[in-house]
């Protein structure tokens, strides 16, 4: 059981950290990227707070290596454009390798959540399908959306919502 806990502790690290842009002068807290009820549910909150700080900053690290300064000094994502067109076109055609880590857009009409392979509509005109498990119900009209590139897929985050699944663009 510990060990599944730490393997679902590191792979919850990982999605959350991928591709998640944290301000400079804001240490990273594994209570940022997470809800209180998914603090608690993977036991992190049984940490003291020696422990705790101790994982953050392996958090911080993780996938910065020492040999790679530069990465302490990347600009924050540009705000998104329909520059950003591409963003996540290589699930719908081979090509488009150089798109952004993210884009931001909005749900267009009112948005009740998801609950397996729910389809999203953007008002950038990308069309997106939940691929991971999980549902999340909620009532919002036409709510901003952030979708990030990770190393295995994509995540749509809902901001403000603690919510996130994992999606694929079709279109």
């Amino acid at each position: 059981m510990k060990r599944q806990r730490i393997g679902f502790i590191l792979s919850l690290a990982v999605c959350s950290l991928m591709g998640t842009v944290m301000a400079a002068d804001k240490p990273l807290d594994v209570r940022d990227l997470m809800t209180a009820s998914q603090f608690h549910q993977t036991g992190l909150d049984t940490l003291n707070p020696e422990q705790l700080a101790a994982f953050n900053a392996w958090l911080a690290d993780y996938g910065h290596p020492a040999a790679a300064p530069a990465a302490a000094t990347k600009p924050a994502p540009a705000a998104t454009t329909h520059a950003d067109a591409g963003f996540g076109a290589e699930m719908v055609s081979a090509g488009a390798r150089d798109e952004p880590d993210r884009i931001e857009t909005r749900v267009v009409g009112t948005f009740t959540g998801w609950k397996g392979g729910t389809v999203f509509t953007f008002e950038n005109g990308q069309t997106w399908v939940q691929s991971g498990p999980g549902d999340f119900e909620t009532r919002l009209d036409n709510p901003t959306v952030v979708i990030k590139r990770l190393t295995f897929g994509y995540l749509l985050t809902l901001p403000g919502q603690g919510a996130t699944v994992f999606v694929k663009r079709v279109h």
